[in-house]
């Protein structure tokens, strides 16, 4: 999202009260930021229940047969939590505020601790509540990049994505109809795309219609017990920049040295400067500048085996 400053403009991965003040504090007018009150709309969107309306509205729109939902609540209580965990068994529960993976703890029927029982607890009492829902294994994971303006909802893009215990760990570096290719051959065709324009729909009618900038939609491929794939079309909603939208970019721009689905974007945690700087060392490019205290870098690298960016590539 981009505010005008004196001729020239902020960009900010993500707006709230906390980033308001920091740049009010370093002598940013108040009048070039977003007002308290679309703040406090930007917070009320990004709660997760926003995602299990959106699923709602998808099952009702569009059905089939080639779509999952898996059970969703919005638990309120530890006994809600229970009672959905002796009904469905295994189950993620998500804090409804949080992100990059943070605030997801997998539950497990039967071996649910003191311990679990107590972060959850905790997360109820500052945040009002829990969401949970039913425990898939995605085997590809699929970004619907989306932005709005004027009230209007647009494609931005598509990407194809890789966590490791449930943080965003990479990007595929593909073009959209790469990712067209790809759901295609498991999935009818179309139906992707079929996906983003019921998406686009409920942003233009609900409250999401008053916002303005980026948001990401998570999404999922899944195999059944029958050996048919499914989509889950909405897991999370991301109401910011993402990274799905950085590697969309970044595929356009070394296009003609890195080809469609070959290479990937990945973010690179090492304990020290040293060590970080011998693991990117062969990296294809270095996305981000290596400073001597540098702990982190975002690189692009070939894929390697592709067998080992998605289970649905050995299947």
């Amino acid at each position: 999202m981009r505010f005008a400053l004196s001729g020239e403009q902020i960009n900010v991965w993500g707006w709230d009260l906390v980033l308001k003040n920091r740049l009010v504090n370093q002598g940013v007018p108040e009048s070039s930021l977003p007002s308290d009150e679309y703040i406090a709309l930007i917070r009320r969107l990004a709660h997760r229940r926003e995602s299990l309306r959106l699923s709602e509205h998808l099952r009702s729109s569009l059905g089939g047969t080639n779509l999952s939902f898996p059970a969703q609540l919005e638990a309120q209580s530890l006994e809600e939590l229970a009672e959905f965990i002796e009904t469905y068994g295994d189950v993620m529960v998500k804090s409804p505020w949080s992100s990059s993976g943070k605030g997801l703890r997998r539950l497990y029927k039967g071996m649910v601790t003191e311990n679990d029982w107590g972060r959850c607890r905790r997360v109820m009492e500052k945040q009002g509540s829990l969401i949970v829902e039913q425990l898939q294994n995605p085997v590809l994971n699929v970004g619907i990049q989306m932005h709005i303006s004027q009230g209007k909802a647009a494609l931005e893009n598509y990407s194809i994505f890789e966590t490791c215990r449930c943080a965003y760990k990479d990007n595929l570096l593909v073009s959209d109809d790469y990712v067209r290719r790809q759901c295609a051959l498991y999935l009818p065709d179309g139906l992707l795309d079929s996906v983003c324009e019921a998406i686009a729909g409920y942003l233009e009618q609900s409250e999401f219609r008053h916002y303005s900038g980026y948001l990401g939609v998570d999404t999922y491929l899944l195999r059944t017990g029958e050996g048919t794939y499914m989509l889950r079309p909405c897991v999370e909603i991301n109401l910011r920049m993402t990274m799905g939208i950085v590697a969309s970019r970044v595929y356009h721009h070394f296009k003609d040295r890195f080809a469609d689905g070959e290479y990937l974007m990945e973010t690179v945690y090492e304990p020290t400067p040293d060590a970080l700087r011998q693991r990117v060392s062969q990296a294809s490019e270095i996305l981000t500048p290596l400073k001597d205290d540098s702990l982190y870098a975002i690189v692009i690298r070939p894929v390697g085996n592709p067998e080992s960016y998605s289970e649905i590539n050995s299947r």
